[in-house]
């Protein structure tokens, strides 16, 4: 929770909640610098593993063992991080930071899709 951002940018889960269940507008959260080169497939699929992380209900979040497993498998999507899933006219660059979710292919490629911040700050407690 950030006090000094507009009320409608203090919670980050709700602030992230409609970019993470549509489509349309995830590629606003995928970071621009990527160009269209990143797997929709991924993308979807981390955003899915998001909004269980989030659930209300504690019982219906994904236990850390599942969450690995999960990133584990989306680094060995084929098209991860490769020529597929363009999405047209990402949005530019802005003064937020990014937060990479990153690892290695059996090639050695990264996997690399980054996910920007929103306008909230990292810190949510509370």
């Amino acid at each position: 929770m950030d006090k000094t951002r507009p009320k409608s940018e203090q919670h980050l889960v709700d602030w992230a909640k409609p970019y993470l269940t549509s489509s349309r507008r995830l590629r606003c959260i995928v970071d621009p610098r990527l160009a269209g080169q990143y797997s929709v497939k991924g993308a979807k699929e981390m955003a899915r593993l998001a909004l269980q992380c989030v659930s209300f209900n504690p019982k219906d979040r994904p236990r850390m063992p599942a969450i690995i497993e999960t990133l584990e498998a989306l680094q060995q999507l084929r098209d991860m991080a490769v020529s597929c899933g363009q999405w047209p006219g990402s949005p530019k660059s802005n003064r937020n930071g990014l937060l990479s979710v990153k690892g290695r292919r059996e090639n050695g490629g990264a996997s690399g899709i980054i996910w920007k911040h929103s306008p909230v700050a990292a810190n949510t407690k509370g």
